[in-house]
């Protein structure tokens, strides 16, 4: 079976759903990975979301800087994730922020 991954960017519609404005996106296996615009001063990093449960994970080292309510085995998922798409994550957090912290 072919793994199927969306790069999406979500605008207003979802933005009114979580608070704030997002960019560009991951959703994988309902995980959903952005970024928030008020995180420009931090150094990169991309938050994943599923329900509840939720990540944040450097982008410097693919490191996991927070979780909450992220059992362990799909916090490693959802790290692999990020490390396979670290360099796409970069990218885009350099768009917005210009660069970032």
């Amino acid at each position: 079976m072919t793994e199927r991954v969306l790069i999406l960017d979500f605008g207003s519609q979802y933005t009114q759903l979580i608070g704030g404005k997002t960019t560009a996106c991951l959703r994988w296996q309902g995980w959903i990975f952005l970024f928030y615009s008020a995180d420009w001063r931090e150094p990169p990093h991309v938050h994943a979301r599923k329900g509840r449960k939720e990540a944040k994970f450097w982008l410097s080292d693919c490191s996991v800087a927070a979780a909450r309510r992220v059992p362990q085995h799909e916090l490693s998922a959802s790290q692999r994730k990020v490390r396979q798409h670290r360099d796409e994550f970069m990218e885009k957090w350099h768009g917005p922020f210009g660069g970032g912290a």
